[in-house]
């Protein structure tokens, strides 16, 4: 029989009441929920309870995800299913060091909420969206960018997927171009947008 691999989910994954089977089901999981509790007061409600939209905030979004990404994995040790190898995408990466001992959980938290911190005030300095292109070679989606001052290639998801960063003013210019091609774009989310759900306290949302 092969090894087990984990990958774990990066920001898009998030959803309202995530982990909240896990935490009444699974005694590990639990232990871990509270062990992020005493770092992040609240952090438990934002996942069971918050919205949508206040978990698709970037300061919310990866902490809440680190957590229950590892949450998952803890399910799986209760059941003694242990991975060979991980790996993750993106915010991901940082959940599958953790479960491969790179750093602590309580660490691996902390370092996941700065990180949400540096790049949410970056987006509030540079507002604009995120749109996945479908339906293009990703060589036509990179010259479409090149005729715009502030759309940028940034993730090669896969051939024919490329997910693109672009400034409000040339947001609709560029999706109507991508359109005209033949191509489709899916928004992947607003940056420049913060609403902490929590307040107060190094590293709280």
């Amino acid at each position: 029989m092969g090894g087990v691999a984990l990958v774990f989910a990066g920001q898009g994954a998030q959803y309202s009441g995530m982990g909240k089977s896990l935490y009444d089901n699974s005694a590990a999981a639990r232990a871990l929920f509270e062990s992020a509790e005493a770092i992040y007061p609240g952090i438990c409600d934002m996942c069971f309870n918050g919205s949508t939209e206040q978990l698709s905030v970037t300061i919310n979004t990866q902490p809440a995800l680190y957590v229950v990404d590892l949450a998952c994995a803890a399910v799986l040790d209760e059941m003694d299913v242990r991975a060979d190898m991980t790996a993750g995408f993106s915010l991901g990466e940082l959940a599958a060091n953790a479960y491969a001992g790179t750093f602590a959980f309580d660490e691996g938290l902390k370092l996941v909420g700065r990180r949400a911190e540096y790049m949410d005030s970056c987006a509030s300095n540079n507002k604009g969206y995120m749109a996945a292109v479908l339906k293009l070679p990703n060589a036509k989606v990179e010259a479409i960018a090149a005729e715009f001052e502030h759309v940028y290639p940034a993730n090669y998801n896969a051939a024919g997927q490329l997910t693109v960063a672009c400034g409000v003013e040339e947001y609709d210019d560029f999706v109507r171009m991508i359109g005209e091609s033949g191509g489709r774009t899916v928004t992947c989310g607003q940056r420049g947008v913060s609403q902490p759900l929590y307040d107060g306290g190094v590293g709280a949302f």
